[in-house]
């Protein structure tokens, strides 16, 4: 049975598609294919005489973007896979000398909408997580019911920057001692009681779920190993573009940008750069934040940051 179709909004699509300066007979990898949404404005532009891969973790997605990006009749494969394994995918379907690569690093609307994929406190579902339902890994409902006092602090301390980390946690254990949690809303109630709104707009699991999403799914560190790679594939000349949405991510990309751009990374004092290190990119423009007009038609995309760099 087909996936039901929910309307996605791709964030800073214009912004995008000129940053990355898309021509006909480009080759372009969309390394978080999602909706398709920049996959389809990029493969209009790089036209029947360019091509499209896009990478794409969740199955039911992946079904959604082929069916959207089969209308245009240009070239195009999409891959299923993780986006931290591009060496490996790279290899398998011959991308190389790429003119442009993108990263969404947002979550799929189409995943926030479902309550079956548990992503989302604001609709009831298992709290399960996982970009793809189909792999092997520990759902938040394990990490939540089986983690110490101490680890589940850790997450929501450095994926969440929760301020209340440790008095979660410790609810959380003495909670799960009568009944494991099995179900979103269940988490949801019992940090809302442990940290009242009092009139706050945002909902107070907020940052825990984003912690417990990067931590099943291994957001960051996938990051980390991706960013070296796709630059490897870009030619001279061809861009990278990211797009975070939140602190933890955008930190990660501006530092690699930043080292990657620099000839040398010696500490300051040193006379002498012993380092050996040359610069791969330059940069090219400062975090491009999204329009107002934007914000206004679509207001998650406030907290969105796109960073560019080009290839030496």
């Amino acid at each position: 049975m087909s996936p039901p179709e929910i309307e996605h909004y791709s964030v800073m699509r214009r912004e995008v598609l000129d940053w990355l300066n898309i021509q006909a007979d480009f080759r372009i990898l969309d390394c978080t294919t999602g909706g398709a949404g920049h996959s389809m404005e990029m493969l209009k532009r790089a036209g029947s005489q360019g091509f499209l891969w896009g990478i794409e973790r969740d199955p039911e997605t992946l079904i959604r973007a082929q069916k959207r990006l089969e209308t245009l009749n240009f070239p195009f494969q999409l891959i299923p896979g993780n986006f931290a394994d591009l060496e490996a995918l790279a290899s398998e379907y011959g991308m190389k000398d790429l003119d442009a690569i993108l990263l969404d690093l947002g979550t799929s609307l189409f995943q926030l909408k479902e309550p079956q994929r548990g992503f989302s406190f604001l609709n009831d579902g298992p709290l399960d997580m996982r970009m793809n339902p189909d792999e092997a890994v520990a759902t938040a409902a394990d990490l939540v019911n089986q983690l110490s006092e101490a680890e589940l602090t850790q997450i929501f301390q450095d994926f969440g920057e929760e301020r209340m980390a440790r008095r979660i946690a410790r609810a959380i254990i003495a909670q799960r001692v009568k009944a494991p949690f099995l179900r979103t809303s269940e988490l949801a109630q019992l940090v809302e009681k442990v940290m009242p709104r009092h009139g706050q707009k945002l909902h107070p699991a907020t940052r825990v779920f984003q912690a417990l999403r990067i931590a099943v799914n291994g957001e960051l560190d996938a990051l980390e190993r991706v960013l070296p790679l796709a630059v490897d594939l870009l030619k001279p000349g061809g861009r990278l573009a990211v797009i975070s949405f939140h602190s933890l991510e955008d930190r990660r990309v501006k530092l690699f940008m930043r080292e990657m751009a620099t000839n040398c990374i010696c500490p300051p004092r040193q006379p002498i750069c012993t380092c050996q290190h040359r610069a791969k990119i330059k940069l090219l423009t400062r975090a491009v934040k999204p329009s107002e007009q934007e914000i206004a038609e679509n207001s998650p995309s406030r907290s969105a940051r796109l960073r560019v760099a080009e290839k030496l």
